[in-house]
């Protein structure tokens, strides 16, 4: 586990949807710099990858090659609950 991480990297790879006809992600992988000063890379959630940016700090909790979760630093809100909250 790295206490003070961030992300250093957002890699993919895009395959054709053949029930679309489009390009879509189909690897979502962020590549993390620990402070230890090693770089880790784990392929991770749509929501994850979607979420989070390059510079993002926060806490990575992994077990050897294994991801378990990444916490970032910065306020999360969650959109439907914003838009709630902004429609009133």
């Amino acid at each position: 586990m790295c206490i003070r991480d961030r992300v250093k990297h957002k890699l993919g790879s895009q395959e054709l949807d053949p029930f679309e006809m489009r390009m879509d992600w189909a690897r979502k992988i962020l590549v993390f710099e620990c402070e230890d000063g090693v770089d880790r890379d784990y392929e991770v959630h749509d929501d994850l990858w979607d979420w989070v940016e390059v510079g993002d700090a926060g806490e990575l909790v992994y077990q050897g090659d294994l991801f378990v979760e990444f916490e970032s630093y910065r306020p999360r809100h969650e959109p439907d609950k914003l838009m709630k909250r902004l429609m009133r």
